[in-house]
């Protein structure tokens, strides 16, 4: 639970990933997909009854399964739609969706060939090789037709995605046209360098840079890739144009986004302008890109409240949980768990820091008493009312109690997130009053 909220609050609510990453596939594919292949083997295993024996080995994405039958090759294709139905049944109920056009039945002896067309910088036919030396001079051609199309009548997104499949498709390889275009764009950019690439690249942008916005992210690395001076400067006036116009959306963020990355952040009117368009993405540059984002989690005041916990790790939990949901607007539960930190704190305080305690370790049962608290936070002016207070709203949380109060407040969540605050300062105070 504990590891599930941190990452869901890295990616504000939601899973991060991280781009072009190995951990992604890992995570995907080794473990997310291994439970939907341990179903489809036991249906295969239970169910189809003309294999007599077989294995599955995954690669990524890529799953391919061994077997042997009495049956004849020609006899074989009932079988393959058999699992094939089977395996794209599994997928579905996990929101996944099959990929029939490599779905293919072959005799093991074409296992070779077979394997020749996922090779990725590998060899192809004993000769060492890499992708692009199958599309040498097509990134050329792709960025000729793009730009007789823009002058022609302009372009769409289907007329894009109808070029990308003209100029990077290969009937001997297995890699999809997307794939082949993002390869010659992140990976290798050697037909990208070409100048006559380089130059088609500024022509395109000077007819229509709005052509960018077709395929934001991959369209401005290319362009930052290409070491063109003119088609970098092209592509950022238009970006400051569009700011000052008003008309600045979510396709500029993404372009600006991807120059800023691979100039390293370097380039001080642009974040200027990310910071006035969208002010949540230049707070996490700010805090986690120009600086460490361990700056956030250094306040005097934190590490004076990890003096007092020392070792609870239970308390950190509960102060990290409480965290966690009310950024995510969960104020019942945000509540719930900051008023048992406030308990369990409270007691650590008592059992580390007053005088004359006796106990061999802190007594949380007795910290979750009005009466308790109370005596401990007495001294400071409204200790009394904040404790009872808070008190009185743990008891009429639905989460808490079972006579749910607060379900007919419709102030409740302001009033639970400001009790928070007075809580917050009684443990401040009272360790500045004693210099814990």
């Amino acid at each position: 639970m504990l590891l599930k909220e941190l990452l869901v609050y890295i990616g504000d609510s939601c899973f991060p990933l991280i781009e072009n990453s190995m951990a992604s596939s890992y995570l995907s594919t080794v473990i997310y997909l291994d439970n939907i292949d341990c179903d489809l083997y036991d249906f295969i295993d239970s169910k189809v009854k003309d294999i007599s024996s077989f294995k599955m080995i995954r690669y990524v994405d890529d799953l391919y399964i061994l077997f042997s039958s009495e049956k004849n090759f020609d006899e074989l294709i009932p079988v393959f739609n058999t699992v094939k139905n089977a395996y794209s049944s599994i997928l579905k109920q996990h929101g996944l969706a099959l990929n029939t056009k490599k779905c293919v039945l072959r005799e093991t002896s074409e296992i070779h060939e077979e394997l020749k067309k996922s090779l990725y910088d590998e060899f192809v036919y004993g000769n060492e090789s890499d992708i692009g030396s199958f599309f040498i001079g097509k990134l050329q051609e792709f960025l000729n037709e793009i730009y007789e199309v823009l002058c022609d009548c302009g372009i769409t997104n289907a007329k894009y995605s109808e070029i990308i499949e003209k100029h990077f498709s290969n009937d001997n390889i297995e890699f999809t046209p997307e794939e082949v275009f993002n390869y010659l764009v992140y990976e290798n950019q050697t037909e990208l360098k070409q100048p006559s690439v380089s130059r088609i690249l500024v022509q395109i942008i000077n007819q229509d840079v709005s052509f960018l916005s077709l395929d934001p992210k991959r369209l401005s690395v290319m362009v930052m890739q290409s070491g063109n001076d003119s088609a970098v400067k092209a592509m950022l006036n238009q970006l400051f144009i569009r700011s000052r116009s008003g008309e600045w959306n979510s396709y500029d963020t993404t372009i600006a986004i991807a120059y800023l990355i691979q100039s390293k952040f370097q380039h001080i009117d642009l974040l200027q302008v990310i910071k006035a368009n969208c002010s949540e993405l230049y707070s996490y540059y700010d805090n986690s890109c120009k600086r460490s984002f361990i700056n956030q989690i250094r306040p005097v005041k934190w590490n004076q409240y990890l003096r007092c916990i020392a070792n609870d790790v239970k308390a950190v939990f509960l102060f990290f949980m409480s965290f966690c949901e009310q950024d995510k607007g969960n104020y019942l539960a945000g509540y719930a768990y900051y008023k048992n930190f406030f308990d369990r704190i409270s007691a650590d305080i008592a059992f580390f820091y007053v005088k004359g305690s006796k106990k061999k370790k802190p007594d949380y049962k007795q910290y979750y008493c009005e009466k308790k608290l109370k005596s401990l936070y007495g001294e400071i002016a409204d200790g009394n009312s904040v404790i009872k207070k808070a008190h009185k709203l743990r008891n009429a949380s639905p989460l808490s109690h079972a006579s749910a109060e607060l379900i007919d407040n419709n102030g409740s969540s302001s009033e639970l997130m400001d009790i928070c605050v007075e809580l917050d300062r009684l443990i401040h105070q009272y360790i500045m009053m004693h210099n814990l």
